[in-house]
């Protein structure tokens, strides 16, 4: 796979500030004080606007690092047929059967945001984002400033505050019991968030905390659940723990 550095890219960057109308609204409503004081964009910003208005259902995709091989093949499948019927995904990509999801996803032009727990400067990325990127099928979105090049435990739990905020329900295959996964599990679900898991055994944990099990050709009941989200989100106080 090649790999480019952002900055010598041919992608539009920019900052935008709290306070600004560009800055996504749901994640003051989300995170009150602490939402992030900026944001570093890299692509258009039609995407995360039309998320961030609800004109795009959003989904979360989470998935643990040690998912069996089993999950992939199934989880790539409810994926395609999610962007198919034109949800926009969100999350941190950072585990393999995420990675392999974005790939999908960026290869056909499916409208996908990816935060990261690190600074978007000096950044590399595949080829093969470019030109979603480009298109507006593709951003790049972080709280951390220029200097931040390693993710740190602040910063990931920032970008999953930002997924959290930006995202109408989630999607997570499998989580391992006890693990950094489940932990998001437990915060969607405070959040007023309907999570989904494949009907698998390892997905128990997941099912004993409120995910719902994903049935096979039912799409639909992951989609009218982003509305249900809304409306339960809307009056939570989002901004405590």
């Amino acid at each position: 796979m090649r790999f480019v550095r952002l900055p010598h890219a041919d992608v539009a960057q920019n900052v935008v500030y709290r306070g600004m109308t560009q800055f996504p609204g749901r994640l003051v409503e989300f995170l009150g004080d602490r939402a992030p004081r900026s944001l570093q964009l890299a692509g258009r910003p039609d995407l995360i606007c039309g998320v961030d208005s609800h004109q795009l259902k959003s989904v979360a995709l989470a998935a643990s690092v040690d998912s069996p091989a089993f999950v992939t093949d199934d989880t790539l499948q409810l994926v395609r047929a999610l962007a198919e019927s034109g949800v926009a995904f969100v999350g941190g990509f950072h585990s393999p059967v995420e990675r392999l999801c974005l790939d999908q996803l960026a290869a056909a032009r499916w409208p996908t945001i990816v935060c990261l727990g690190r600074t978007l400067s000096d950044l590399r990325i595949p080829n093969a984002w470019l030109e979603p990127l480009v298109r507006g099928k593709l951003i790049l979105v972080s709280t951390c400033g220029p200097s931040q090049k390693r993710a740190t435990m602040h910063s990931v739990r920032m970008r999953n505050d930002c997924v959290l905020a930006l995202a109408d329900t989630f999607v997570i295959p499998h989580a391992s019991a006890g693990g950094k996964t489940e932990a998001l599990c437990r915060a969607a679900l405070k959040a007023g968030k309907v999570v989904w898991t494949l009907n698998h055994s390892g997905s128990r944990c997941l099912v004993e905390l409120g995910a719902m099990l994903v049935m096979k050709g039912k799409v639909a009941d992951i989609l009218q659940s982003a509305h249900k989200s809304r409306a339960v989100s809307s009056h939570l106080d989002l901004a405590t723990d």
